[in-house]
């Protein structure tokens, strides 16, 4: 009897703990959350090979610098279906802009952010057969400007016309040049990226070469390409004459061209370029004008920024 007594007691004891520590519980303020609290980490970006694509966490900051002014790449790189890299003018442009652009002296960087830029747009594999065309690019523009700097090409001189002499040294500076691009690039890149410059430029200088010697057209097509060149100018009238006139200087100018040279003035044109943009969006914030008005401000002030035909379609096609 006495050990049962023991034992309710036990229990009636144990059972007031039990109520005792609910109420506490109960009473305590809640628990204020913890200083270190897991936050959700972006993962970092990984450069990684996508469906086709070869994605970079970022571009190198020389490559977004200076698009605000329309000095971006070209647009127009290509893989074919295969990932196998599509040899087009495009391509040729987008070496062109890193390889002609930026400072004196600084090649090695242009060529690594030309590199970062490639893999940033293009597949692996397009990648991999764009490395040997870029390689076999950097000499020919080197052999280009020694090659160049041994013919005897005359300089430009304003309202005259090449004399024979000039056009056979320009002929003959012509072919060597296709046989240089044909043994150094390819006989595939030269044609993708140089033939129909080079069919354009043959035509103008036997054009010139038939107007030096006075004689006339003998094919048909000759005969058909003069019909056609008199019925413009009786339809546009002189002006017209004179831009198409513009036009094959501008590719004689062009063809005695080194690289060198046209660094130095590609380096120039983005200077002005961006001069002439800061300007030209000075007018179109302007109020109280027409956008007629503006327009004629701006196309003057284009007038004034680029001589050349070929300068003012350029600056249109950046964006003003």
């Amino acid at each position: 009897m006495p050990i049962l007594i023991i034992n309710r007691r036990l229990v009636v004891l144990a059972c007031a703990a039990i109520i005792i520590g609910i109420a506490l519980y109960a009473r305590q303020p809640d628990a204020e959350p913890s200083t270190t609290a897991v936050t959700e980490v972006p993962a970092a970006p990984v450069a990684r090979y996508g469906p086709g694509a070869w994605t970079e966490p970022t571009r190198p900051p020389s490559i977004q610098a200076g698009s605000e002014y329309g000095t971006a790449p070209p647009a127009g790189l290509a893989a074919a279906a295969d990932q196998q890299l599509v040899v087009n003018l495009a391509l040729r442009d987008v070496f062109d802009h890193f390889l002609l652009s930026g400072p004196d002296g600084d090649s090695a960087s242009r060529q690594s952010e030309l590199i970062a830029y490639l893999r940033s747009k293009l597949p692996a594999r397009a990648c991999d057969e764009a490395a040997p065309i870029l390689q076999h690019y950097l000499a020919y523009m080197t052999a280009h400007d020694n090659l160049l700097a041994r013919q005897q090409l005359a300089a430009p001189v304003a309202g005259t016309t090449m004399s024979p002499q000039d056009i056979g040294r320009m002929n003959t500076w012509v072919e060597q040049r296709a046989r240089l691009r044909q043994n150094m690039l390819g006989p595939d890149v030269a044609r993708a990226w140089y033939q129909d410059e080079e069919m354009q430029l043959q035509q103008i200088l036997a054009d010139l070469q038939q107007r030096n010697d006075g004689t006339a057209p003998g094919d048909a097509s000759a005969q058909e390409r003069d019909g056609n060149a008199m019925h413009n100018m009786h339809i546009y009238g002189v002006n017209q004459a004179a831009r198409l006139e513009r036009q094959r200087q501008e590719a004689i100018d062009k063809a005695r061209q080194s690289f060198a040279t046209r660094a130095r003035e590609e380096r120039e044109w983005s200077i002005r370029y961006a001069n002439f943009r800061h300007a030209a969006e000075l007018i179109m914030r302007q109020d109280g004008i027409s956008a007629v008005e503006r327009q004629t401000r701006v196309e003057t002030l284009r007038a004034q920024f680029f001589a050349s035909d070929a300068e003012r379609l350029r600056s249109m096609g950046m964006g003003i």
